[in-house]
């Protein structure tokens, strides 16, 4: 369950090969009501498509079409003040989303105060 103190949803950009593991974590966190979209381009958060660039990227280390840390190592040079997690889930399941979404809240609930800094994450 997100912290109360979050005043609004987040854009979360998942970027990973696998649609099961991207599935898992969508659904869980746009019952949450989060807008999460998934794609397996980094250029997505770099430069979306549309005007809504993602609060938070979660990228999948064990993808099989590129490396997340790689990806996750571009992403900070190019755009260094944009929260990023990197994450693995071998066997996805309900309770490894419930899991990663812990963590995932933690980032979204200092993302989204009303704090003025920009948090960067894994810099």
């Amino acid at each position: 369950m997100l912290n109360p103190e979050v005043k609004k949803m987040a854009n979360v950009l998942i970027i990973d090969d696998n649609k099961t593991t991207a599935a898992i974590l969508k659904i869980t966190l746009s019952r949450q009501l989060h807008h999460v979209r998934r794609s397996e381009d980094i250029r997505d958060a770099i430069y979306p498509a549309d005007s809504s660039q993602p609060d938070l990227v979660l990228i999948n280390q064990a993808a099989k079409n590129f490396s997340g840390w790689k990806t996750f190592n571009y992403l900070k040079q190019i755009r260094p003040s944009l929260p990023a997690i990197v994450y693995v889930l071998e066997h996805p399941t309900t309770s490894g989303a419930q899991w990663i979404c812990k963590v995932v809240d933690a980032v979204l609930s200092e993302i989204m105060s009303d704090s003025e800094e920009t948090p960067c994450f894994g810099t």
